[in-house]
């Protein structure tokens, strides 16, 4: 303003400057031209000169008025322009801040028209608290600085709410340098201010994040020097101080096998890749950790970084490792597992075939594992297993790979090997378990079946290796145990077969094939029949009858003698009440129970169960059990008891050629001792086993039991029997075991009147 008031000043003065000279000029050259020409001027002329003089110089203003007015009237256009179409607004208050003007812009900004600003206060428009105190500053300032000024404020929009304003107030100054008003130019800021506020608080929550995340964070620069790292990162490599890293190369922290790896990842990303890899660390006190980072290109205060975020995957990777270790080994012994087995074998079958070579699998099942187990528990199980990893592996050999296969079997793989090395192995492994094991102060005798498959005599493929070698493995195991055996036809022959019994039984029982024979039990003193004992029979379909000593025996092995046995009870004991219910005099009916049954947990609930369906009073009942079921003489006592809580007779079965003391027959409740027909087959041909069936008749009778003689096969027997006052008999002297039908019409007579001799032998 001040300039344009100068610029005024100046023009003025060069217009009178300009008016003086020529009035000056006109006089002097006017008077001079007229004496020249007409003489001495008179009072006309003179008068005449000077109306010419106030023409020439009125049209002289006038066109200087006339110019002046067009350059103030298109300066006033464009300004006018100007302050009109603005986006900004522009107030003028005076010095007590009454508003005298608003631009246009006002309304669309804050929708007051101009004329309600008019005449205001500005101070009314303004936040109470900080931006009127402000404004009343700035009001002082521009009165005693006079020079422009920035700030901003918060104006109240019509509706109630709140603009941001970034103002410029320019002070307005007179001639005589004083302030008159004050002049406002104002920019709505409001949303970059929202932004701006809303991207700092955006800032502060990321700053944060990073401080407080709980994965590392870590900024390094292009030349490897770290420039910054969160708690977390601190946590991650174990110290207290951020000055303990920062400041340092990046790859002094990193394992010699991640240096490399991490500096050529560095260019990648330096080209603008995003890195997701992992690198071992290793941390001011020694410690090697494991990490998963992700590395990206970034800006860290005004220069290009890498920017880190790490997450410890130390444990993650144990567990993995672990994982991968337990894929392959056995946590318990260190051996290689199936798996690590099948691969090695694999390999060495194709190195074999490669090379021309034989090799061999020994296949080999602890002997008896399950009742150590079972007796002293599965952690003294566990310490077995490990004594004997340590001394299978005193006798392997350098070509040797020894594996734990499962449970309580070991495999052996013996590379380039002929049989007589695989039998030599086979010597040795046996020969080394002579000696017992000591586990828990506790002397452990253990053996091994050992089953051998050869390549390429026996198979051409790992499983036909692995199957040969079982089936050997089993067939020694039939054969008594502790022992080797290479695999052959024959072997597999027998094998064959007991698999066909295990699927014949199970169609037996689906295809009611069985059948139930009953053999006459005779009391050597009234030549009564006095029971029955009944026999299970198997008919197969395509081989007839199959004998019970090779049917049972894989029945107890896969547990079928459970439902067999039930059929049995229920069988015999539905005819028997029939029997009964026909008045044949007969005191019992013997079934005999597997070891198996009479260990399962329902087997006495089944019992009662079918005396209670059969409707058979449970005194008839003689269950006829094994010398092996007293070994574990607590759980035998307790299901013995529960037995004769119902009523049932007990017998024992084959005395004399099981495991049990005749001193724990006292704590048995047990009726009836039936002596073994081994022992019955030799009276007469050995005075040893005369003296022997005479001691266990004696000691029977003196004991309390009913003492019955099996076998009984001639009349011989018979005498010698009744000498040593064994009270009762069965055998074929008397009948060998008959169906039903069979039995009814030989001793259809007997049965009625219970009589019955040796004559009647069929």
């Amino acid at each position: 303003m001040q300039k344009n008031l100068r610029r005024h000043k100046k023009f003025s003065l060069y217009a009178l400057s300009y008016y003086f000279l020529f009035g000056v000029i006109w006089i002097i050259m006017s008077n001079t031209l007229i004496e020249y020409y007409f003489g001495k001027i008179d009072l006309s002329i003179s008068i005449l000169k000077g109306f010419i003089l106030i023409i020439i110089s009125s049209l002289y203003f006038y066109s200087l008025l006339i110019k002046k007015s067009k350059v103030v009237n298109s300066v006033e256009d464009r300004y006018r322009m100007f302050v009109e179409n603005s986006s900004d607004i522009i107030v003028v208050v005076d010095l007590s801040g009454r508003i005298e003007y608003t631009s246009p812009s006002v309304q669309p900004l804050l929708s007051y028209e101009q004329s309600e600003y008019v005449g205001k206060s500005i101070f009314d428009y303004l936040d109470e608290n900080a931006d009127a105190s402000k404004m009343k500053q700035e009001f002082i300032n521009r009165q005693e600085f006079k020079n422009s000024s920035q700030f901003k404020a918060n104006i109240e929009h019509k509706l109630g709410y709140k603009v941001v304003l970034e103002c410029k107030c320019v002070p307005i100054i007179d001639e005589n340098g004083k302030v008159q008003k004050l002049m406002y130019f104002a920019q709505d800021i409001t949303q970059q201010t929202q932004s701006e506020r809303k991207l700092l608080e955006s800032e502060v929550r990321y700053q944060k994040l990073v401080k407080y995340s709980p994965e590392t964070t870590l900024i390094y620069g292009l030349d490897g020097k770290i420039l910054y790292i969160n708690s977390a990162g601190l946590k991650l490599m174990g110290v207290d101080s951020i000055n303990q890293i920062v400041g340092k190369n990046v790859f002094e922290f990193l394992a010699d096998e991640s240096i490399n790896i991490a500096k050529n990842d560095l260019m990648k990303v330096i080209d603008g890749e995003i890195i997701t890899k992992e690198y071992s660390i290793t941390r001011p006190d020694g410690a090697i950790i494991f990490t998963e980072a992700l590395t990206f290109l970034t800006v860290f205060q005004g220069i290009d970084a890498l920017q880190v975020v790490a997450r410890d995957i130390t444990e993650r990777k144990k567990t993995a490792e672990k994982m991968e270790y337990l894929a392959y080994y056995d946590n318990l012994t260190g051996l290689g597992n199936q798996n690590a087995l099948y691969k090695q074998i694999e390999s060495a079958l194709l190195e074999s075939k490669r090379l021309n070579q034989s090799m061999s699998i020994l296949f080999m099942d602890l002997d008896r594992f399950k009742n150590i187990n079972d007796t002293f528990g599965h952690s003294f199980g566990d310490k077995m297993l490990r004594k004997v990893t340590e001394r299978l592996k005193l006798s392997v050999c350098k070509n040797c790979e020894l594996f734990r296969f499962d449970g309580d079997s070991f495999v052996i793989l013996l590379k380039d090997s002929d049989s007589v090395q695989a039998e030599e192995l086979a010597k040795k492994i046996i020969q080394s378990f002579l000696k017992p094991l000591i586990i828990e102060e506790r002397n452990i005798h253990v053996s091994f079946s050992i089953g051998i498959s050869m390549y390429p005599e026996h198979a051409a493929n790992v499983e036909l290796l692995f199957q040969n070698a079982d089936t050997a493995m089993n067939a020694v195991k039939e054969s008594g145990k502790n022992g080797y055996i290479f695999y052959t036809k024959q072997v597999k022959q027998v094998i064959d077969r007991k698999m066909e019994l295990e699927i014949g039984i199970r169609k037996a029982l689906e295809n009611d094939e069985f059948s139930l024979h009953y053999q006459p039990q005779i009391d050597l003193v009234t030549n009564e029949i006095i029971g029955l004992e009944a026999l299970v029979r198997w008919k197969h379909p395509k081989y007839g009858f199959i004998s019970p000593i090779e049917f049972i025996p894989v029945a107890e092995e896969t547990g079928l003698i459970i439902l067999l046995g039930k059929w049995v009870l229920e069988t015999a004991c539905h005819q028997f009440k029939r029997w009964i219910d026909a008045c044949v005099p007969l005191k019992s009916i013997a079934v005999n129970v597997s070891g198996v049954q009479f260990r399962d947990k329902e087997f006495v609930d089944t019992v009662n169960k079918i005396l209670i369906d059969s409707k058979l009073d449970p005194k008839y009942l003689d269950l006829e059990i094994t010398e092996s079921v007293t070994q574990e003489i607590v759980e035998a006592t307790r299901i013995m008891n529960e037995l004769k809580s119902i009523g049932v007779r007990l017998s024992i079965d084959d005395f004399g050629t099981g495991y049990s003391s005749i001193s724990y027959l006292q704590q048995f409740p047990f009726d009836k001792l039936k002596i073994d027909k081994s022992f019955i087959d030799d009276i007469n041909v050995s005075s040893n086993s005369e003296a022997i069936v005479s001691a266990i008749i004696d000691l029977g009778n003196k004991l309390g039991y009913d003492m019955v003689a099996e076998g009984v096969e001639n009349n011989t027997q018979v005498e010698f029997l009744q000498i040593q006052n064994c009270r009762y008999a069965q055998g074929y002297f008397y009948s060998k075991p008959l169906p039903v039908e069979e039995l009814e019409n030989k001793f259809h007579d007997q049965l009625l009147n219970g009589k019955i001799s040796g004559s009647e032998v069929n």
